[in-house]
């Protein structure tokens, strides 16, 4: 019996879940809540059916990662392998649910395939849709697959630090669904701890294939003429070229700025000797000096004195104020606003149309404000927003 009290116990089974009698003459109301946690000895791997599955995690440079010492804002690919095995499955789908505490990158908002560079990966299988939610990666494997193997990857960012268990990953028939196969039970615990990582973010391609856009006289013209005509840029691509005068001097970008470092190593020029960009820096002829100058110059105008690494970065990590200490109270202004723009806000303030509109992640959907923040935005972009306008207010 319970009296305005609660009751906690810990059970083997759903049959020993504790009875609740009601010893009095009147209507007794009470709720029964309980968490059920999957154990390996329970797992059963004969409820495979026409498939096979497995994931694990690579760091981006093709590593298997310690999920035991993820370190808030790493980034990681996700690659699920499995195996077609009947004749008779006709559509394919593969679900995989996030471990609490990591983020999927989706590229339809910031335009690029974080997997389409890695080279590691080797090629993915073919797909009729796919689709990044808040919890899980949906993909509908292409419907003329037949039999033999399949491959996928994502890639998920660590946000909350914390210790988290490991969700399966399932594939089933999308119509027939008694076909299908979910990834082993693991028992050990994914840790992400606090990031010592404070390298600058990656800028955000537009595109795909924004760098292939870019032609190897585009690259060499950068390196070896005075740079003319930027209007015919787009906003990311002044971002590769103005780098890539660093990189083809040699600074490596491979902790830094990862993206970056696996786009130009598509290049024969890119042949990385120091991390150091003020050393390179002064390495760098005055021509080249000057191109940087001009192509940092037009990303700024465009992008309200601000360049793309300031967009991705209230975008991408939980900030501080010390974070936002460089900023103006104009350019917290508008970087706070970036984040309403991602959701496709339209705004009335020319200035932010003219600014937003350079931006690849910019499409106008007439969605407000309100409804972003209230019910599309995740906490964390929630609490960026409230802390930039705090900092507004005070200045």
């Amino acid at each position: 019996p319970l009296t305005n009290g609660e009751y906690y116990s810990a059970v083997k089974d759903l049959q020993h879940l504790p009875v609740i009698h009601n010893e009095s003459d009147g209507k007794c109301w009470y709720n029964l809540n309980f968490i059920a946690t999957p154990t390996a000895k329970a797992y059963q791997q004969i409820q495979s059916n026409g498939f096979s599955i497995k994931k694990q995690f690579y760091t981006m440079d093709g590593k298997k990662s310690d999920l035991s010492k993820i370190k808030q804002n790493d980034r990681l690919v996700v690659v699920i392998e499995g195996g077609i095995e009947s004749s008779s499955i006709e559509h394919p789908l593969v679900t995989d649910w996030l471990p609490a505490g990591f983020e999927l990158e989706n590229p339809h908002l910031n335009g690029i395939d974080p997997t389409s560079g890695l080279k590691w990966l080797g090629e993915q299988s073919r797909t009729d849709h796919i689709a990044y939610r808040n919890d899980r990666f949906v993909a509908a494997l292409s419907s003329k697959l037949s039999l033999g193997h399949f491959k996928l990857a994502y890639v998920v960012r660590a946000v909350t630090m914390g210790s988290y268990t490991m969700p399966l990953a399932k594939v089933e028939d999308m119509y027939r669904p008694y076909y299908r196969a979910l990834s082993p039970l693991v028992s050990s615990r994914i840790v992400v701890g606090d990031s010592t990582d404070h390298a600058s973010p990656p800028a955000e391609p537009d595109t795909n294939d924004t760098i292939h856009k870019l032609s190897e006289s585009d690259f060499e013209s950068v390196y070896t003429k005075a740079v003319e005509n930027m209007d015919r840029y787009t906003i990311t691509q002044l971002n590769f070229l103005r780098n890539s005068i660093f990189a083809r001097a040699g600074l490596d970008f491979k902790e830094s700025n990862p993206m970056l470092h696996e786009m130009f190593s598509n290049f024969w020029w890119y042949r990385p000797t120091t991390s150091s960009s003020a050393a390179i820096y002064r390495k760098i002829n005055a021509l080249q000096k000057e191109n940087v100058q001009k192509l940092l110059g037009e990303e700024k105008r465009r992008g309200g004195g601000l360049v793309l690494a300031d967009y991705y970065r209230v975008k991408s990590k939980a900030l501080s104020e010390e974070d936002l200490e460089k900023y103006d109270k104009h350019q917290l202004a508008i970087l706070r606003n970036s984040l309403f723009a991602r959701y496709g806000v339209t705004f009335s303030k020319k200035e932010y149309q003219d600014i937003f509109s350079y931006m690849p992640w910019y499409h106008p959907s007439g969605v407000s404000s309100s409804t972003v923040f209230d019910e599309q935005m995740s906490e964390r972009e929630k609490m960026n927003v409230q802390l930039m306008l705090k900092i507004e207010k005070s200045r």
